[in-house]
């Protein structure tokens, strides 16, 4: 059974341009500095298992997870792909992921 972290659908709702946050659930963390995210954005993309590694944040930005602020230099998990998958630019914070059971 894949352990499960996820984010209220409603949190962080972009009211003013009518769009929906994406969908973002940890599915899986299968070691330390490795999560499976499923990541649905409505009329952009779909990644139902996506593979996201643990990073230094390179700019500063939100947390896809729990919406928290993020400063350069945190350590955040982000997608990982050749090419680089429509949702690149998006951030896990560590911190948000670290009731997963690792393994």
């Amino acid at each position: 059974m894949l352990a499960e972290t996820s984010r209220s659908k409603q949190a962080g709702s972009d009211t003013s341009s009518g769009l929906k946050p994406p969908e973002v659930r940890v599915l899986e963390r299968p070691s330390a500095t490795t999560i499976i995210v499923a990541w649905c954005e409505a009329g952009r993309c779909h990644y139902g298992e996506q593979v996201w590694i643990l990073k230094k944040a390179v700019r500063d930005g939100y947390c896809a997870l729990s919406y928290v602020p993020v400063k350069a230099g945190d350590r955040v998990f982000v997608p990982r792909g050749a090419p680089p998958p429509l949702n690149h630019d998006a951030c896990i914070s560590q911190n948000a992921v670290p009731g997963l059971p690792i393994g």
